[in-house]
């Protein structure tokens, strides 16, 4: 099931109509498309829910298959033959905006889906307890160094790994990761965490932010920032920034 529901999320068409063309498509599969760590896309590209994000497959494809997958494992509406499965959606209050856009991409693949809006205490005790279907949650802690987002968000037990994915291989990667000096190496066990996790489907990756530096043209002595560092990075610690007259 985890698979089709990565095969029927349309990323661009919910960056375009949900975020207005300001986040950026999954191609570094989990990594940020700017980090050093982004996987190569020949290799992101096999990971299902990926191929239409490549462009290794479209996403009228992916939805097909996905409801294949509906139909042969038995959520099927007995009166039509088509794929039928009854889901709650549950969704921080936050972002309760993105749900329409997760609803259509399921409803095309036969899963009717009652979204729960939820403050966040709530939502995010239901997560962490495991009480939920399916969720959507915002922020990805990409970084600049691969442990925290793998071990914040797929690890065994860890806070963010809100669906309970646990796999011992996947631990002993990043461990090695961890223990590992060499950064080609490290960034290879990095990319077969990372595809172990996804192939999984320990989450799906929708979307990254893209923040866009805005000032105004009055404003001297201000540098932005990387993508990655623009909400805390030292460009917010700058004495010397000032008014032009």
């Amino acid at each position: 099931m985890n698979t089709a529901f990565a095969l029927a999320i349309d990323n661009q068409k919910y960056i375009t109509t949900v975020r207005n063309d300001w986040y950026v498509l999954p191609t570094g599969c989990g990594f940020h498309p700017t980090s050093e760590w982004a996987m190569p896309a020949e290799r992101c590209g096999q990971i299902p829910g990926f191929g239409d994000v490549i462009g290794t497959t479209t996403i009228e494809e992916d939805q097909e298959r996905a409801r294949q997958i509906l139909v042969e494992a038995g959520y099927v509406d007995q009166d039509t033959g088509e794929p039928r499965l009854d889901l709650t959606l549950t969704i921080w209050e936050a972002i309760e905006r993105d749900a329409p856009a997760f609803s259509e991409d399921l409803t095309a693949i036969g899963v009717n889906v009652e979204v729960d809006s939820q403050m966040a205490a709530a939502a995010y005790t239901n997560w962490a307890a495991g009480n939920f279907d399916v969720g959507v949650h915002t922020f990805w802690l990409s970084g600049i160094d691969p442990d925290i987002t793998l071990y914040e968000h797929f690890y065994t037990g860890a806070d963010r790994n809100y669906n309970r994915y646990s796999s011992a291989e996947f631990d002993t990667l990043v461990d090695q990761m961890s223990r590992t000096v060499d950064p080609e190496q490290r960034k290879q066990l990095a990319w077969d965490a990372m595809e172990l996790a996804l192939t999984d489907v320990g989450k799906i990756v929708v979307s990254h932010m893209s923040y866009m530096p805005v000032v105004n043209a009055r404003l001297r002595g201000f540098m932005p920032a990387l993508n990655y560092l623009s909400a805390y990075g030292p460009q917010n610690r700058y004495d010397h920034v000032w008014l032009a007259e």
